[in-house]
C-alpha cells in the first residue's frame, strides 16, 4: 500500500528534535513551570499594598463589613452602592473580594496573592488550549510562557480590584476548552462538557462582559481549526457547520441573551460618574484601526506602561497616527489571509486578538477606551501568533529540524526574558497609591486622573499644599472632574478654610449631584455654621441616596432638635436607632426628646 502524500498544511509545523522536546513532552511537567514562572514574574507583587481602585472598592467600602446586606445586594440594583466603585454589574468579581475580607480583613497580601494564582491559573489553561491547536508541546509551552510574563497583563494582576479581567479569563478559556471537548467522547461526557461550558460562560460573563466575544471564538474555532480543512472558509461549509453545531450555539446565543438581559434591563447601572467625550458614532467607526493601533503596539512594544492613557481622536483622518493605524490593521488582515492554508494557529490568532477587542474598541462608548487591562483576553491571541509565526519563519530558513528549532527559541527566549524583566520591574510601581501615580506622571504628565490621584495620596500623607497643586492641575486639564474639586474642598476644610471648602463642594454636586461625601460635607459644615435650612437639604439628600446611612440619620434628628421639631427629631432619631440599636446616645436623645414634649405638651 503506497504512503499518503501528505498535505502542504502538515509541512507547516516540522516536529523538532525530540531530544529538544524532552522537558516538554508532558502536560505536567510543563503546566508545573508555566506556574513556577508566574511565581517568579510576580513574587514581588505580594508584598504590595491597595492601588487604584482598590481603595474605593476594598478599603474605603464600609459594605463588606456588612456580608447580609453585602450578599443581598448582589442581585438587585443596591448592587451599585455595595460594590463601591463598580460601574458595571460584575457580582462575582465582588463577591471575591468579600470572601477574602472574611477570613483575612484588609491585609492585601491574600488578595494579591488571589490574583497571582488566577492568573497562573490562566496561564496553564492557555497552554493548554495552545497544545490543542499546536499539536506541538514545545510551541505550546512557549504561548503559556508568553502570556504568562507579558508585562502588559501587570496592571490586570497588580491591582486587587482588576481581578474581574483574570476570573473573566479564566471562565473564558475553561468554558472554550470544554466545548472543544464536545463531541470527542461518550453521549454523556459530550453533555456534561457542553452544560459546564454554558456555566463557565455565564460565570465569565458576571466576572466582566469582556467575556461576551467567547461565542465568536467557537464560531472562528470550528471554522478553522476543527478537522483542520485544507480548503478555504468557504459559505457552503460554513453552512454545514453552523447547520452540525446549531445546538452548541444556540445555548451559549441563550447565555448571551440571559446576561444582556440582566445586564441592560434588570440591573442597570446608574452612570451617574460617568462622561463621555470620545466623538460621533461617524468617528468612532472611522478612526478605530487607529483606535486598534494601541493594543496593537501594547502587545508588540509594553514599554512604558501607565495606568491612565490620556484619549483624543485624530483632529483629521490625514494625521500619521490614523495612517499608520489604517496599515497595521490592514497588514493584520493581509497576513490573516494566507496564513490559513501555510499555519491556521496564526490565521486564528489574528482573529482572535481583533475580535476580542471589539467590546472594547468604543464602537459603544466606554468611560476609558485605553486600558492595558482590556487586553488580558485578546493577548492570547498574540501569545499563539507569536511562536507559531517564529518557528514558521526559521523552518523556511534551516532544513534541519535542530537547527530550527534552535533558530526559533533563541528569539522567543530573549522576549521571554525582556518581558519577565518589565514584569518584575512594573510590578514596583503598584507598590501603593503614591508610588504608582508619581510614576504615571512620569509617562503621562498631561493625564488629570494621575494628577488627582497623586493629590489624594499627598492629601492621605497631610501633605496638603502638594495635594491642593496636584488637585488644581487636574482641574485645569478637565474641567468636568468633580473628584479633584471635592478633595480641593476638604484640603481647603484641613487648612481651616469653610467657605472655600463649601464653594468646591457645591461645585462639585454642579457636576455630579449624587456625590454622597459632597452632600455629607456640606451638611455639616452648614450645621456647624448654623445654616440649619441649608444642612436639613443636604441631609435629606443623603437620605435619598442612602436610606440605610446612620450618621445622616442622626444628623438629621440633631438639626430638627435645634430647630425645635421634636417629633421630626424622634422620627429620625429612631429610624438611626433601628440602623445601630447598640448605640446608647440615640436612645438618649429619644427619651429625652420625649420628656420635652411630655413637659411642654408641645404638639411640635
Amino acid at each position: 500500500m503506497k504512503k499518503k502524500k501528505s498535505t502542504p498544511t502538515a509541512k507547516i509545523h516540522p516536529e523538532p528534535d525530540p531530544a529538544l522536546l524532552k522537558i516538554a513532552s508532558s502536560r505536567l511537567p510543563a503546566t508545573a513551570l508555566i506556574v513556577l514562572v508566574c511565581l517568579v514574574a510576580y513574587y514581588n507583587a505580594l508584598s504590595n499594598g491597595f492601588a487604584f481602585d482598590d481603595l474605593g472598592v476594598i478599603v474605603n467600602n464600609a459594605y463588606l463589613k456588612r456580608p447580609g446586606q453585602f450578599l443581598a445586594a448582589l442581585f438587585n440594583l443596591s448592587y451599585f452602592k455595595v460594590a463601591g466603585l463598580e460601574a458595571s454589574y460584575r457580582p462575582v468579581a465582588t463577591l471575591s473580594y468579600l470572601f477574602i475580607y472574611w477570613f483575612a480583613g484588609l491585609n492585601p497580601f491574600y488578595y494579591h496573592l488571589l490574583s497571582l494564582v488566577l492568573h497562573a491559573l490562566a496561564a496553564a489553561l492557555v497552554y493548554r488550549l495552545a497544545d490543542g491547536i499546536f499539536e506541538n508541546h514545545l510551541q505550546a509551552l512557549l504561548a503559556g510562557l508568553l502570556f504568562a510574563v507579558h508585562p502588559v497583563l501587570t496592571e490586570a494582576v497588580d491591582c486587587i480590584t482588576f481581578n474581574e479581567d483574570l476570573l473573566a479569563g479564566v471562565f473564558f478559556l475553561a468554558s472554550l476548552l470544554l466545548y472543544i471537548q464536545t463531541q470527542a467522547g461518550s453521549a454523556a461526557a459530550t453533555r456534561r462538557n457542553y452544560w459546564l461550558a454554558l456555566v463557565l460562560y455565564f460565570l465569565g460573563l458576571l466576572s466582566k462582559e469582556m467575556a461576551i466575544t467567547l461565542p465568536a471564538v467557537i464560531v472562528l474555532y470550528d471554522l478553522v481549526l476543527r478537522d483542520r480543512p485544507p480548503d478555504g472558509i468557504t459559505s457552503k461549509r460554513t453552512w454545514a457547520i453552523v447547520k452540525q453545531r446549531f445546538g452548541f450555539y444556540a445555548g451559549f446565543a441563550a447565555v448571551s441573551l440571559v446576561y444582556l438581559g440582566i445586564r441592560f434591563l434588570i440591573i442597570i447601572s446608574p452612570g451617574g460618574t460617568m462622561h463621555f467625550s470620545y466623538g460621533s458614532l461617524w468617528q468612532r467607526l472611522v478612526f478605530l484601526p487607529w483606535h486598534l493601533l494601541h493594543f496593537v503596539k501594547l502587545a508588540l512594544f509594553p514599554y512604558p506602561l501607565t495606568a491612565d492613557y490620556v484619549f483624543a481622536y485624530p483632529a483629521s483622518f490625514w494625521e500619521a497616527s490614523n495612517l499608520i493605524g489604517l496599515a497595521v490593521v490592514a497588514g493584520l488582515l493581509a497576513i490573516s489571509i494566507p496564513a490559513y492554508h501555510r499555519s491556521k494557529p496564526i490565521f486564528f490568532g489574528i482573529w482572535w486578538f481583533l475580535i476580542t477587542l471589539l467590546p472594547v474598541s468604543n464602537l459603544i462608548e466606554i468611560y476609558n477606551p485605553i486600558a492595558e487591562r482590556y487586553l488580558y483576553i485578546p493577548i492570547i491571541g498574540f501569545c499563539l501568533v507569536v511562536p507559531a509565526l517564529i518557528s514558521a519563519l526559521a523552518a523556511r530558513c534551516f532544513s534541519r529540524p535542530t537547527t530550527a528549532t534552535a533558530a526559533a527559541l533563541i528569539p522567543l527566549a530573549g522576549i521571554l526574558g525582556v518581558y519577565a524583566w518589565l514584569t518584575i520591574a512594573r510590578n514596583a510601581d503598584w507598590k501603593d497609591n503614591f508610588t504608582l501615580w508619581t510614576q504615571t506622571l512620569r509617562t503621562t504628565p498631561n493625564s488629570a486622573v494621575a494628577h488627582g490621584n497623586l493629590g489624594r495620596a499627598y492629601q492621605d500623607r497631610r501633605q496638603l499644599d502638594e495635594a491642593q497643586k496636584h488637585f488644581k492641575i487636574a482641574i485645569g486639564l478637565d474641567p468636568q472632574d468633580f473628584k479633584s474639586y471635592y478633595n480641593l474642598g476638604l484640603v481647603y476644610f484641613q487648612k481651616g478654610d469653610p467657605d472655600r471648602a463649601i464653594k468646591y463642594f457645591n461645585r462639585s454636586i454642579e457636576l455630579n449631584p449624587d456625590c454622597f461625601n459632597c452632600h455629607y460635607n456640606l451638611a455639616m459644615l452648614y450645621h456647624k455654621q448654623g445654616q440649619l435650612e441649608l444642612a436639613i437639604t443636604h441631609y435629606l439628600k443623603l437620605i435619598a441616596l442612602r436610606p440605610e446611612n446612620f450618621a445622616a440619620h442622626n444628623n438629621l434628628g440633631y438639626a430638627y432638635a435645634m430647630q425645635g421639631s421634636l417629633k421630626r427629631a424622634i422620627a429620625q432619631w429612631e429610624i438611626a436607632h433601628r440602623l445601630d440599636p447598640q448605640n446608647s446616645q440615640v436612645l438618649q436623645n429619644i427619651q429625652k426628646a420625649r420628656r420635652l414634649l411630655q413637659n411642654s405638651g408641645s404638639l411640635n
